[in-house]
This record gives structure tokens, sequence and C-alpha cells, in this order.
């Protein structure tokens, strides 16, 4: 009895742990400001304001659930700190789905260790997912709430899928995966999603498969209706005119590489990172095709011993696809395309560290598993609360965005204007020569610059800077 007790009690311990672990390297994000995107869909969106302004927005605008959950934040009326309460909350979810779906998959692919043994395995995942700092941008940027709001639907639509074989639980996983859509297009991947789950034995069976058709025609029908209705199509034929299909799919290379590195914590997050396009092939490039190609083939080749590895790695290159592959974007990459894309490697993680006997809960090995698991997610925890000080002003965030990126022209100029903002005007000049030094064609940069110098009086330009707020 007093086993069954405790395996009862586990999920409620587990919860409550990631709870506190959230919380805690979270707790100084609550307080930053808004920051560059959030000022455009949030501050000055009039979607935002007013319930009228958001249905009236509903039949041509883009992402209407993500711009009623701005709503309700401003509504509430806590300013920032609302927003970033409910980022975390949104988090804080997706971390517990993270667990159950972990969990789900460890008693599929581990049989031969005790549910103990699983359990720990589901937990390290999930304590992973919910305190890499590579996260941060997802939840501490309030406008890449698009990202973790989706991901949560999509975790929502997944546990509803594998309830029941029934209408119930399929109705649920469809209105989900709607909402999902409603909030970021790259959603479209839950239908691809559920055939790995089922070539994996993580779905349904063979006779069940039908129920995936759905989740197939839903975007599809969804995108014959908004296209000729919305702003989607000028959305979409924005995006092809950042660059060529051939000279993004060679960008992405290094673009996905580089998320690798942030997921092996190989670099720290960057808000505008130091990417360029690439216009041909270098031995860099090919030299990072070889190595993620060698990681997918021996992935696959363990898929019947290992199947966590190859299902990972799958999940990993699927949830990249609608950002990281063919559709140019502005931004080669975002830190932010991890979130959801890096639950794969989380799960690789726990997984193998269980099949290894890593996690056993008694003896020697058991007090060195947990004090290393201890160590691995205190880690992480301290890295997520030191990146989370960059968002506690907008100086700071550039900043430090600059000096990772200093070949790039916007952090600079973004350095400079929230400098301007706080008074700095020297500071502010230099940070646009800066910018006008990475690229002497950046307009705004320029314009910031041009401006500021005509404001001032014609001494100032040459006195010594005022002394600025500390950020």
């Amino acid at each position: 009895m007093k086993p069954l007790l405790e395996l009862a009690t586990r999920p409620r311990r587990d919860a409550l742990l990631i709870a506190c672990a959230v919380l805690l390297a979270y707790a100084n994000a609550l307080g930053g400001p808004f920051q560059f995107d959030d000022y455009t869909v949030i501050v000055d969106a009039g979607p935002v304001h007013s319930l009228a302004d958001w249905w009236a927005d509903l039949g041509h605008g883009l992402r209407p659930l993500l711009k009623l959950s701005y709503w309700l934040d401003h509504t509430i009326g806590f300013g920032a700190a609302g927003f970033h309460g409910t980022n975390v909350l949104i988090h804080l979810a997706n971390a517990l789905l993270v667990r159950g779906f972990a969990e789900f998959a460890a008693r599929r692919w581990l049989p031969q260790c005790d549910e103990r043994t699983q359990a720990r395995a589901a937990l390290l995942s999930a304590l992973i997912f919910a305190l890499h700092p590579a996260n941060t941008e997802a939840v501490s940027y309030i406008s890449a709430r698009s990202v973790s709001l989706m991901s949560l639907l999509l975790l929502l639509a997944l546990a509803a899928d594998r309830l029941r074989s029934d209408f119930w639980s399929l109705t649920l996983a469809l209105l989900a995966y709607l909402a999902a859509l409603a909030v970021k297009e790259p959603a479209v991947t839950l239908a691809p999603t559920l055939w790995l789950l089922a070539r994996f034995g993580l779905g349904r069976s063979e006779a069940s498969r039908w129920r995936a058709l759905p989740f197939w025609l839903l975007p599809i029908g969804l995108a014959l209706w908004l296209l000729p209705r919305s702003n989607y199509e000028d959305f979409l034929l924005g995006s092809l005119g950042a660059r060529s299909i051939a000279d993004n799919l060679l960008s992405q290379i290094a673009a996905v590489f580089d998320l690798l590195k942030l997921a092996l914590l190989l670099r720290a997050p960057n808000l505008d990172p130091p990417l360029i396009e690439v216009h041909r092939w270098s031995l860099r490039l090919a030299m990072q095709l070889v190595t993620m190609l060698a990681l997918l083939l021996a992935a696959f080749a363990l898929r019947r011993t290992r199947p966590w590895l190859a299902f990972g790695a799958g999940w990993f290159v699927l949830q990249l696809l609608p950002t990281n592959s063919l559709l140019p974007r502005n931004d080669l990459v975002n830190d932010r395309q991890l979130y959801f894309a890096g639950i794969g490697l989380w799960l690789i993680v726990g997984l193998e560290c269980a099949a290894r006997g890593w996690l056993a809960e008694r003896g020697r090995n058991g007090a060195m598993t947990t004090l290393a698991m201890f160590a691995l997610c205190g880690s992480l925890a301290v890295l997520t609360h030191l990146r989370n000080r960059d968002y506690c002003s907008e100086i700071a965030l550039w900043r430090v965005t600059a000096l990772a990126s200093p070949d790039k022209a916007r952090p600079w100029n973004n350095l400079g204007y929230a400098l301007q903002l706080e008074g700095c005007r020297q500071a502010a000049i230099q940070a646009y020569d800066r910018a006008l030094a990475a690229d002497p064609q950046h307009l705004r940069a320029r314009h910031n610059r041009e401006a500021l110098l005509a404001a001032m009086p014609g001494s100032q330009a040459e006195a010594p800077a005022p002394r600025c707020r500390e950020p």
C-alpha cells in the first residue's frame, strides 16, 4: 500500500518542484519593461486595447487569439508586470505538460526501468525545459508569447488526442489545434507530429490513424479560407521578398547549427544573433551540414534499440521546418525557435540518462545521480536568472546584444535609441555611429542620429556625456 501511495503523490511533488523552479528562475523577469516589438504589437496596437477593435481586426488581422490574450492582460491592468506574469504561468503549464509527455514516452520505451526511474527521467526532461536559458526569450520577452502560447495549445492537443479514442477527445484536440493556429502559423506541424508519434509507438494504432486526417485538412481549409480575406497573403509575400529560397536554404544550415549550439550552451542567449545571409558554399558551412547529418544518421541507426534518439531528432527537425527551411524570414534565426523544437532534445537527455542507469533512486549511484541532477538544474536556473537581468531595461538588453553581435547595425541603433530616451545623448550618438559603421545604409540609425543632433544645442554636441542612469 505504501509504494502505491508514494507513486500517487509523486506527480504532485514533481509538479510542486517544477513550479518552484520556474518561479525562482523567472522571479526577476516580472519587473521588466516592454521591449522592442512589444511596442508595435502591444503598447501601440489598437486591437490589444479595445475588444471592439479586436473584433474589427478579426476578419483580416493576423494571430487573433494571441491578440486576445494581450487584450486580457491589458484589461486586467497590471502593466508590463501582468504580461510577464502571464508568460511565466504559460511556461509553467508547458513544463508540466512536458513532464507528462516525457513520462508517457518513458513508460513506452523503457519498460525495463521501474516506475520511479521513469518518473525521474520525465522530471529531468521537464526541468531542463523549464530552466534552460535558451527559453528566456520565449518567456521574458513579452511579444514572444506567440511561441510559448502556441506550444501550450499544441501540447494540450497532443494530450487530448491520447486520452481516449472517442469523439470528444478528438474534438478537444482539434479545438486546441485550431486555437494554436490562431496564435502562430508554425502550429501546422501538429499533423506530421501525430504521424511521428504513431511511427514511434506513441500515437494511435494503424486502425485509428483516420483520426489524423482532420489535423491535415484543418490547416489546409483554414488557409484557403483566410488567404483571400486577411493580411496573410501580404505576410507571405513579404517573407518571400526577404531573400531567395536558395540563399535561405544555405543560410538556414548555419541558423539551425546555431540553435544546436544554443541548446548545448555553446553560445549565450542573444536577441539578435550575429548571423548573416549565406550566398555560396564554404568549408565551414559544409562541416556544419555534415555534423548535423551525422547526428541524424546516428540517431536513425539506433531507432530500434534507442527509439527516443530518432524521435527526439525527428521532433527537433520537424518543428523547425516552418521557420528554418524554405520560407524566408527577416531574421534568419531567433532563440525562441528552440522553445518547442527543443522538447525533443530534452526528452533525449532524460530518457538516455534513465536507460544508462544514471537515474537509479537507491544506493550510492542514486545519491550521486540526485546530486548531479540538482547541480545541472541549479546551473541552468542560475544562467536563466542572470539572463533575465538583461531584460530589466532596454539599455541593458540592447547593450549586451550589441556587444554579442558587434557587426550588426540593428542592436547598436536600438541601444542608441534607448540611451536617447534616457537622456544619454553622447552615448546615443556613439551607438548610432557604431550602427552606421556596421551598415552605412541603415536609414533608421542615420535618421535617429541626425534628429538627435538637430535637437541638441550646438555646443552640446561636443560636450561631455551626462551621467546616465545605470540599468
